[in-house]
């Protein structure tokens, strides 16, 4: 911490130099209040995502619900594929990130 010489034979009278810890005290602050948006803006984007993975997941749920396995085939190691009694067949993928792919059935 740095002090101002006084003028009393060159003693160190103890004075701060003027506005030296008000702006450590708010580059501080600027550093805290960064951080925490920070924290925020990643928090919101995780969560829109993790918002994104539950409809996904739901809207497959809606699909596949009733229908029965016919098989389930594996044709790389990255990849299952099930197909059930009516043509529909879901393909997971785990090559990178988790896709799932659902196509055919009665209605396609």
């Amino acid at each position: 911490m740095k002090h101002r010489k006084g003028r009393l034979g060159g003693h160190d009278t103890g004075r701060r130099l003027p506005g030296r810890r008000s702006r450590c005290k708010r580059d501080d602050w600027c550093r805290t209040t960064s951080a925490s948006r920070q924290i925020w803006r990643e928090l919101a984007t995780s969560l829109r995502s993790m918002d994104k993975l539950a409809r996904e997941a739901d809207e497959a749920t809606e699909m596949l619900r009733g229908l029965t396995v016919r098989v389930v085939r594996r044709h790389r190691p990255s990849e299952l594929l099930i197909e059930f009694d009516d043509g529909t067949r879901l393909l997971v993928d785990a090559q990178g990130a988790l896709e799932l792919s659902i196509t055919g059935g009665a209605d396609g």
